[in-house]
């Protein structure tokens, strides 16, 4: 009976004794590793994941920013041709506001300022050469405009743009005569350090906002404009046109970095009640600046698929190295308890 027992401790010694000391000792460290070397590639790949997010985002918001600045750009041009024009030069040195009004300087001013109406009749309403001295206007598009029914040195685009002494791009508005949304660019008309006048354009936005719209990021992503007064000139939610951006819902963070023309990349902020991942790119020529957007859920998503993915991937191998190791101890432990037996016998 003695011996019978001894028998069995040893079967079971053999059988349950040997093979959990094997698993142990060999998938333990295995696992160890294998947890460490997973921990540390999903993070690797998040941050990679991560980084190629940003980089989207960052570089449809810099193409929309590209898109808006080429759009004013030509018209910077219009102006800047414009105010270097001997006629228009020659027009505002002789400008006289008792005899100007219907003269031939002025008639033939306005014909030139119609003829580059003419050549962008989608885009450009009106366009207008202002005297400095005499504070009167030739438009190509309407009537000759003097005090004191006119006051163009309180108009914003004259006052900028004779203050700042450069082309400028002023807030979107609506025009009260075709209910579109407007933005003038303006230059002074500067000759031996001394401004003459001013020359400016009235702009409709349709063409700009159209195009804008067709830019989408990711799948519910999307891109707004905010002016030189940091109101929306476009946005999706139309109720935001002309909404200016410290009376928008948007957190603190965000709205400092529209406010101050700041350009930031991958700023997690809030809109209401909804989280978000924007860019900020700021265009100086404009004063404007382009914004970016993805909702948090989008933005996130690719990063947590990955992580899910790079984490079922370890779990799948440890099971695997389980089955594999399982399979091999239980052999080992069946030879040996062949020599256990085969030992015994011999002795």
């Amino acid at each position: 009976m003695k011996q019978q027992g001894t028998r069995k401790l040893h079967k079971l010694d053999v059988k349950f004794g040997v093979l959990p000391k094997m698993l142990i000792g060999i998938l333990g460290p295995l696992v160890v590793i294998l947890v460490i070397v997973g921990i540390a590639l999903n993070a690797q790949v998040s941050s990679m994941v991560t980084n190629m997010e940003n980089d989207y985002l960052s570089s449809e918001t810099a193409r929309s920013a590209a898109q808006v600045e080429q759009f004013f750009q030509k018209f910077f041009g219009v102006v800047e041709t414009e105010a270097a024009s001997p006629q228009v030069i020659a027009a505002l040195k002789n400008w006289d506001p008792t005899t100007f009004e219907g003269s031939e300087q002025q008639i033939n001013l306005k014909k030139e300022l119609q003829g580059i109406q003419q050549t962008q009749p989608e885009d450009i309403l009106n366009m207008c050469v202002a005297s400095a001295a005499a504070e009167q206007v030739v438009q190509s598009n309407g009537d000759f405009l003097k005090l004191p029914g006119y006051d163009v040195v309180s108009r914003p685009w004259y006052s900028r743009a004779v203050q700042e002494q450069k082309t400028i791009a002023t807030g979107a508005y609506v025009d009260v005569n075709t209910n579109e949304l407007v933005v003038t660019v303006a230059t002074p008309v500067v000759e031996n350090g001394k401004t003459l006048g001013v020359v400016m354009v009235d702009i409709t936005l349709t063409n700009l906002i159209e195009s804008v719209s067709q830019i989408t990021i990711g799948q519910t992503g999307y891109v707004a404009v905010f002016d030189s007064d940091k109101n929306v000139l476009y946005h999706p939610s139309e109720e935001l046109i002309l909404q200016n951006v410290a009376d928008i819902p948007y957190s603190d963070n965000i709205k400092q970095a529209l406010l101050n023309d700041e350009s930031v990349e991958q700023m997690s902020y809030t809109h209401g009640d909804t989280s978000y991942y924007g860019t900020t790119i700021a265009i100086d020529s404009l004063d404007y600046v382009i914004f970016g957007l993805l909702p948090a859920q989008e933005y996130t998503q690719p990063i947590a698929q990955t992580r899910n993915i790079t984490i079922g991937f370890f779990v799948g191998c440890i099971i695997l190295l389980i089955i594999i190791i399982f399979i091999i101890a239980l052999r080992i432990t069946r030879s040996l308890k062949q020599l256990a037996s085969s030992a015994k016998q011999l002795a």
